[in-house]
């Protein structure tokens, strides 16, 4: 295997289907491995490298397309497998059997907790970015309101503050602005306006993200 695939933690998962996929490889195959066959985890990989003839080096890679000829990556996290492909015409004795999306018509979802989803898609301006799943992100907005409603507003804080917790790509970033601005737009109808003031100062967007080492 021409390329490390293995990655230990979900934001460098996370990070490097961004950085492929930000470099050309605009389709995706997401494979979900069986507990039951953990033995059999690396077996599947190299079934998969060979099968697509994935993770070529660089010069491999930048001879197919020259070709017009597609490239394949492989990336596992844990039982989370994923096949990249760029677009080209597929080299003769690869079969690609597998159903591969576009990610321009559908975000890759990645599952990083009990709660929380990332996708990975592209935002209005057309830069690939991650943002928080639209059922995560509801939950996360609906439990920080209802303490608002119950007054409990450190508790409020709190909650969107644990939000600093994932990496501050942009699309996530976006997504904190719009819940601040609903958050104390709440507030606003229960305080005066020196309180919202300082609960809102408490409520931190990061907005820094620091590339994490990969391989």
């Amino acid at each position: 295997m021409s390329e490390k695939y293995l990655i230990g933690n979900w934001v460098s998962f996370v990070q490097q289907i961004q950085h492929l996929v930000s470099r050309g490889y605009g389709e995706f195959c997401l494979i979900k491995y069986p507990e039951k066959k953990a033995e059999k985890f690396l077996k599947i990989d190299r079934k998969l490298i060979d099968k697509y003839d994935a993770n070529l080096n660089k010069d491999k890679s930048y001879y197919n397309k020259k070709r017009k000829l597609c490239n394949f990556k492989f990336l596992r996290w844990n039982d989370v497998g994923i096949i990249l492909k760029t677009k080209g015409d597929v080299k003769d004795g690869i079969i690609v059997d597998d159903v591969f999306l576009s990610v321009k018509k559908k975000k890759i979802q990645v599952h990083v907790g009990e709660t929380m989803t990332l996708n990975i898609g592209y935002d209005g301006k057309g830069a690939v970015t991650v943002f928080i799943d639209n059922e995560s992100f509801k939950i996360v907005k609906a439990t920080a309101a209802s303490y608002i409603d119950s007054s409990e507003y450190n508790k409020a804080i709190n909650t969107f503050n644990n939000l600093n917790g994932l990496p501050s790509w942009g699309g996530i970033v976006s997504q904190k602005i719009k819940m601040k601005d609903h958050l104390v737009k709440k507030m606003k109808k229960q305080l005066p306006q020196e309180k919202v003031y300082v609960f809102s100062k408490k409520m931190i967007i990061n907005t820094k993200r620091t590339a994490v080492k990969v391989f």
